[in-house]
């Protein structure tokens, strides 16, 4: 993933799931599939049997642990530079476009 190489560059790695907070607070959770996900950990959602990863209160799918490659935490970074913005954009859509079969 190009993000990932280029949040390296940055100082930030991804850590895994195992050590990822479960006190509510948000982070960054990466997929293979849908790339960068900010979600936080709901110990007993509503529409589900079970604690999960949610997108947002009452949304109407939850993530498992399984389902990340591994997290990031939004607190630790600090504001980038217009052109470190625009490395980490540009990476981002390679990656969606990469896992959509864009041209």
């Amino acid at each position: 993933m190009h993000i990932e190489q280029v949040l390296a560059q940055f100082g930030h790695s991804i850590r895994p799931m195992s050590e990822a907070p479960r006190d509510g607070g948000e982070i960054f959770g990466i997929s293979e599939r849908k790339g960068l996900v900010i979600c936080f950990w709901e110990v007993g959602p509503s529409k589900f049997a079970g604690a999960t990863w949610l997108e947002e209160k009452d949304a109407e799918r939850g993530y498992i642990d399984r389902y990340f490659s591994g997290w990031l935490d939004p607190g630790r970074f600090e504001p980038l530079q217009q052109a470190a913005l625009a490395r980490l954009l540009g990476a981002y859509l390679e990656d969606a476009r990469a896992k959509s079969n864009l041209p």
